[in-house]
This record gives structure tokens, sequence and C-alpha cells, in this order.
């Protein structure tokens, strides 16, 4: 293959590779109403907005948490989840590199799904030129064109390549680390890879792994021992060596860089970990690894079939053993709560190894003549467009719709500025609820996270003391129509019924309020609805249609109490149902959560037995979290404070007090 048709290739593959990850980000950005990765998304954030600010540590929500934190009482899980959210929460810069980029991104837009993409767009080119160079440098322009249309549309476990967070930074960054290596070899400047290690190793606790195997990578570069010139490998070697234990020591004299308090940083485990780690592993074998990854498993396929000695070839052999001896070690690690963590992060770097040699053996195949060259060529084709169209059509939309909460930053952000100073928030849920609110202010306030007292007498002791203001629910996911019906398309989700996939719904009394007073808050642009109410027996009482006002505005049905439920049918268009109430609307409440109702509403093109189905009441608000203890302490008579913003806040029975 000559120079030119290798670099179009080498091209090509790269502009591939980074476009269908700016795809997956951007677009999913865009229609998201919450940062791509959700709640581990809103602790980056969390972490990057606390960077470099020393009054963090004073801050009441945190001073509280450390509180709960130390609590002694609980079982298992409980002391498991005092330890994740206190990780999550509490001030610390263990990823000071990513913290700064982060803090970065925040100062450009206060948009948190645009702040967290733009930490993501960094990622995706840091990922590109360190996947291109490195596969450049160990097979060449041609090959590591085809290696990168493999890995485009690649699906791996858990991050993965999917997710460009601070653990895949560190692996980027080190993957361009290598490639400089692999080209300077012992031109390499010692000073230049300690402060590049060093940079690294403030990305995440997994660098630490990626810069020790950084001298065998380099030995594996330059050969036998023969090969070696002056001093590269020990100056190498001892420029990683201080770089971690400089990233080490710096903590034990910076306090502010150490690990916040918990028990789940994990550890070496040989008797539990290697079985969980195992159990784990195992469920991925298939799905993703071989059933999403088509292209990569069919060059490697043929070439342990056709071209096992590629895989024997140095330094190819000597990198495989590497990759598997740390594939093995891996197992030994142990992370609560996350089983084959440090696996899957290593089996990145084995398929990118795999696809580099695999592609060797799908160039010798292109370069043949006859029919053999046709069949591998279009074949590897042909499944590089279905891994495209799968990407595209089915594994984007559901990152989309795998992230269901809808937040209005601004609503959310003016509700906790509502609270006076000296106020506590309860928060029924942390994963969104209590990450989201400390982003948009609530720090300022103080906290008592229920997941790290459930079922202990420090709850009620703290509730007693505190006298929460209100309690914080996440989103209710039912509520997001758009990700219940696995909506493909780039449109906003937001906290609604829309038309263009509800084909019907339903408002039914069951045991709670009457119907007779029912208001719907109706947006967008279709035909009028039309509707048929119903007594106990089913009998039909009254039917009428509804027009779609040109505007957002609120609609009375007029009705009787004798009715038990109202069917509704809607027009296939751009028409929203983005609120439903038991009389007059009240301000910043969309939802009938006090009245007992409840809703059912039915996907286009769906069976009936996949119906949506949605209490309406403060109960199954806290129950959806298994919060139901909560209850005692929610005001019976006025429950909702607001679920204007996506996050719903319960009022309690101390609300008053601060009104």
């Amino acid at each position: 293959m000559n120079a030119r048709t290798s670099r179009s290739l080498f091209l090509s593959g790269m502009a591939v590779f980074l476009l269908a990850k700016l795809y997956l980000v951007i677009l999913t950005t865009s229609a998201l109403a919450i940062p791509r990765l959700g709640d581990d998304a809103l602790v980056y954030l969390w972490k990057g907005k606390l960077a470099f600010i020393e009054q963090a540590v004073s801050a009441p929500a945190l001073l509280d948490i450390t509180e709960q934190f130390h609590l002694q009482e609980g079982a298992e899980n409980i002391d498991w989840m005092r330890s994740n959210i206190a990780q999550r929460t509490l001030p610390s810069n263990m990823m000071p590199t990513h913290s700064l980029l982060t803090r970065i991104a925040l100062s450009i837009t206060e948009d948190l799904r645009w702040a967290f993409a733009t930490t993501e767009l960094v990622g995706i080119v840091l990922m590109a030129a360190g996947m291109a160079w490195l596969l450049f440098e160990i097979v060449g322009s041609a090959a590591a064109g085809i290696a990168l249309f493999a890995m485009a549309f690649a699906i791996l476990p858990n991050q993965g390549i999917y997710s460009f967070i601070p653990s895949t930074f560190a692996l980027s960054c080190s993957l361009i680390l290598w490639a400089y290596l692999w080209r300077r070899r012992e031109h390499a400047s010692a000073i230049g890879i300690g402060l590049a290690a060093l940079a690294i190793l403030g990305l995440h606790p997994i660098a630490k792994v990626y810069i020790a195997i950084t001298p065998v990578l380099f030995w594996l570069r330059l050969g036998r021992w023969s090969a070696w010139r002056g001093h590269a490998l020990w100056r190498v070697t001892l420029a990683c060596v201080l770089s971690i234990s400089l990233a080490l020591l710096l903590p034990l004299v910076f306090p502010s860089l150490r690990p916040p308090p918990s028990n789940i940083m994990g550890g070496l485990n040989v008797l539990d970990g290697v079985l969980n780690n195992l159990n784990a592993v195992m469920r991925l074998a298939w799905d993703p690894v071989i059933k999403y990854n088509l292209p990569w498993a069919f060059m490697l396929a043929g070439t342990i079939l056709f071209a096992p000695r590629l895989f024997l070839t140095w330094p190819y052999s000597a990198l495989t053993v590497c990759l598997f001896a740390l594939l093995g070690v891996s197992l030994l690690f142990w992370l609560p709560g996350y089983p084959g963590e440090l696996f899957s992060r290593i089996w990145v770097l084995f398929v990118l190894l795999t696809s580099a040699i695999c592609a060797r053996f799908m160039l010798d195949q292109w370069t043949r003549p006859g029919l053999w060259k046709k069949v591998f060529k279009w074949l590897f084709v042909a499944l590089m467009v279905l891994s495209a169209l799968v990407w595209i059509f089915k594994y984007v939309p559901s990152v989309m719709n795998w992230r269901t909460e809808v937040i209005d930053e601004p609503l959310v952000a003016a509700e906790i500025k509502s609270f006076p100073e000296g106020a506590t928030l309860l928060y029924a849920e942390t994963n969104v609820a209590l990450q989201a609110s400390l982003l948009l202010g609530a720090d300022r306030l103080g906290a008592i996270a229920y997941p790290m007292l459930a079922g202990t007498p420090s709850l009620g002791m703290l509730i007693r003391q505190r006298h929460p203001v209100s309690i914080v629910v996440p989103p209710e996911p039912k509520l997001n129509s758009l990700a219940q019906a696995r909506y493909k398309w780039f449109l906003k989700r937001r906290q609604g019924l829309f038309s263009g996939v509800v084909s019907h719904f339903t408002i039914s009394r069951n045991q709670g309020m009457p119907l007779g007073d029912l208001h719907l808050l109706v947006d967008g642009d279709a035909e009028p609805m039309h509707w048929e109410a119903t007594d106990a027996t089913g009998k039909i009482i009254a039917r009428g249609k509804t027009p779609w006002p040109s505007e957002s505005a609120w609609m009375a049905l007029d009705i009787s109490d004798a009715v038990e439920a109202v069917h509704f049918t809607l027009p296939d268009a751009n028409g929203w149902i983005l609120g439903i109430s038991a009389g007059a609307p009240k301000h910043k409440v969309y939802w009938p959560w006090r009245t007992g109702w409840a809703l059912t509403y039915g996907i286009r093109g769906k069976s009936p037995d996949k119906n949506v189905r949605l209490e309406f009441s403060s109960q199954s608000l806290l129950a959806r979290v298994d919060a139901q203890e909560l209850r005692l302490y929610v005001d019976p008579q006025h429950p909702v404070q607001s679920d204007a913003g996506g996050l719903i806040f319960l009022r309690t029975k101390y609300s008053d007090r601060f009104h």
C-alpha cells in the first residue's frame, strides 16, 4: 500500500473516531435536561466547583455530612452509603488536574450540562490523539487507521471509552506519553516524562497503574538488553518512580489533596475479590464485549485462525503477555460496590492492542490479490456499517434514555435561594437530589442525608434537633415520557407527556380526591385532543375535546364529581401535557401529588402491557427512593412546596417556622 493511501486511511479512521464521539456527546447533551453522565457528572462538577476554594470546608451542608459520616450505627449497607456519600461530596483534590479543568469549564458557562460537555470535548481530543499516535507508532499509519475504525464504535464495559471522565483522561494522556516514548526511545526527556507523569497522576488514582507500567512498555520498545542506549531505561524508570512517590507524598503535606473520609477506597482481596470480580467479568463476556464490538471480534477471530504468528512477533507478544498479566492482577483488586472495575479499565488497553495487531492482519489480507482480499475487505466494511448503525440508532439513544432526570437549573437554584440562612434540607436521595442541590447553592444550608441515616436512632434525633424545612426528592422518571418511550431523536427532554410518543393517557381517581375540577397545562402546536369521562362502572358520562392553545396555558375540564376516570386521546403531533392540577393551579406545583390520583399513559406502537403508571402521592415519591419512614415528617395538608424545576421539595411539619 502506497504512502498516500496509508495516510488517507489513517486520517479517515481518526476522523470517524472523532465524529462518533462528538456525535455522542454534543447531540445527547443538547437533548438531555441533566449533564450527560447523570449523577457521576454532578460529582465531577461539584469537585470542580470546590477546587481551590478554601471556605468550602466550612459550608454548613458539608459540615453536616462530615458529622453524619462519623456516626457509628446502622447496618453494613448504611456504612457503605456513608462512605460513598462522603467520598462524592466532601472537599478533596484527589484529581486536581481534572478539577482545575472542570473549574475552568464552569467559569465559561454556568449551565451544568454544557460545562460538563466542555470537559468531555477536551477528553475526546485527548483520547483520539492518544489512540491515533500510539497505534501509528506501533503498527504504522494504514493499520492504525483500520484499528481506529474498529475502536470508533467500540462499546466496552463500565466507563469504557464512551465516558470522558478523570479515569479515561488518565488513560488518554498515558497513551500520549507511551506514544512519545515509543517514538523517541533513548532520546526521550526524563524531566519531561516526570512532569507529564505527575500531571497524569493528578487526573485519577488509576493513573498510578498506567505510570507504573510505563517503564515496562519502554523496555518492550527497546527490545533486547543490548538494544538499550546509555541509561535511557533507568532515566525513564526513575522519572516514573519519583512522580509516583511525589504523588503519594504531596497529600501528606497538603491536606486538600487527601481523599475524603471513606471506607470504600478498595484494595487487594484475594478471597472475595477474585470471585466477585470474575463473576462480574463473565457477565460482560458476551454483552457488551463481543455483541457490540463486531469489527474487533471479526479481526481477532481472523487473526487467531489464520495468522496467530502475529501474536508471537516481538513486541506484540510481549505486549500481549504484559496486558494478560495486568488483567490477572486486576482481579485481585476489590472495590466494594463496583465489581470488575479495574479489570474493565485494563480491558480497554487489551482491546486497543489487539485491534492494532489484528489490523496488521487485515492489511495483509487486503493487499493480497484475488477473492480472499475482497471477502475480508467487504465483510469488515459491512460489520463497520452495522456497528455504526447500532451506535447511531440504538446505543446513543440509550445513553439519552438512561438519564431520565429533568432538572431546570435556574428554577431549582431559585427555590434553594428562597430558603433562609440556618434552614436545613432533608435529602431523601443523594445521587441526584443532594448533588444537584449542592451545585445550585444548597451548600449554604444545613443538610441531613437520609441514606446515611436510614433506620438509625440518629435520624429522628437530627430531625427533631434541626427541624428540616423541606424534604428533597429527585425528579419522577415516569414523567419523562420521551425516555420512557426510548425516543431515538434529539428532542429536548421535558417533564411531561409528549403527544408525538404518547397516544393516550388516563387520569383515575382511585380512592383519592374527586376529579371534578381538573386542569391541564398544555403546550405546543397540535390538533385538539379528545376525552371521555367514565363513572365507577366504566360508563361514559361525558365527552369532549380540548384545543391546543397557541402558547402554554392551563385549561379546565368541565366534568362532574361523579367521574372516576378521564381518558384522553392525543394527536400524533408536537404537543405537550406539562402539568395536571386538582383545582386552580398552585404556584411552582405542576403535578397533583396530594390528590391520590393515578396517571396511566400508553406509548405509540407498544402493547398495553407496556403502559406507564404513576401514583400521585407524597408516599409514592418517598417509596420510589426507599425513604418511606420520612412520610412521618411530611406536611399532610400541603405536602409539595415545588416541583417546577424537576427536583421535588416536600413541605415538612416544620416548614412554617421558616416562613
